[in-house]
């Protein structure tokens, strides 16, 4: 009876220590993140290629609610085909910038819708600039403390709009 009565409260306290655990989207927790990426496209006489690796940090300062700083490092290269000779350029551009993000959760899902916000800091072939973004997406929890995050996000930037679709990965430490 004696062990029958310690496996229950074993059990009990094993099952309190398990629930009282963080969740990727609580108060307190660190993320580190990031994605990386490359474009090519060709057209005509014309090929254009972009590489991009953009780390970024962040807290958890309530339930759901992420604000974090981001880096941007984008290389871009140009080929041009002009009477039989190629004209390539290149060029390269930094930006960092705080964010914040806000989870749609209830519970601990597995997948949840979220928003974001940028502001950034852009620096390169000797210009700077400011540019701001917003992003809609997917975060995937693919393990306790990884999560694969998609969006469509939008970035104002110079009197023009760039759209595309971001992929990462984020690890969560608490």
């Amino acid at each position: 009876m004696l062990k029958v009565f310690a496996t229950v409260v074993a059990l009990f306290v094993c099952s309190m220590s398990l629930s009282a655990q963080s969740y990727i989207f609580d108060k307190g927790v660190v993320t580190l993140g990031g994605s990386i990426g490359f474009n090519s496209t060709s057209g005509g006489n014309t090929t254009f290629s972009v590489f991009n690796l953009s780390p970024n940090a962040g807290y958890f300062f309530s339930k759901n609610l992420e604000v974090g700083l981001g880096l941007n490092f984008v290389n871009t290269s140009t080929s041009t085909e002009v009477a039989g000779q190629t004209v390539s350029s290149s060029g390269s551009t930094t930006t960092i910038g705080p964010y914040v993000r806000y989870f749609f959760t209830e519970g601990r899902p597995v997948l949840s819708p979220f928003v974001g916000a940028n502001l950034n800091l852009r620096s390169g072939g000797g210009n700077s600039s400011t540019s701001f973004g917003g992003e809609v997406g997917l975060a995937y929890v693919l393990a306790r403390n990884v999560a694969a995050l998609g969006a469509l996000g939008f970035t104002k930037i110079d009197g023009g709009t760039v759209i595309g679709l971001n992929v990462g990965v984020g690890v969560y430490i608490w």
